[in-house]
């Protein structure tokens, strides 16, 4: 067996196989952000928050509970278009 059907095999019912949702992508932007003020600063807490939050990404990429992780994107997604409508009223 080649390593492309293993994979394939692997990923098949989890929730990386629909896409990088928006949640995802936040926490990918959280966890870079947190790395480059950790280099400046060098702060235990940082890093531990950072990992957390890297942990907690890679968790729902894998995670084979699908409802579960779409209703945690509908929520989050909820909440940043609530912070972005707030900024388009201002303007």
């Amino acid at each position: 067996m080649n390593f492309r059907y293993k994979l394939s095999q692997f990923l098949y019912g989890r929730y990386m196989a629909y896409g990088i949702d928006l949640l995802t992508k936040a926490l990918a932007i959280v966890c870079i952000s947190l790395s480059v003020i950790n280099l400046l600063v060098s702060s235990l807490i940082i890093y531990l928050i950072e990992t957390a939050l890297f942990i907690w990404m890679f968790y729902r990429l894998f995670s084979k509970n699908i409802a579960k992780r779409q209703a945690e994107n509908r929520k989050a997604t909820d909440f940043i278009n609530k912070i972005k409508g707030g900024f388009t009223l201002r303007k």
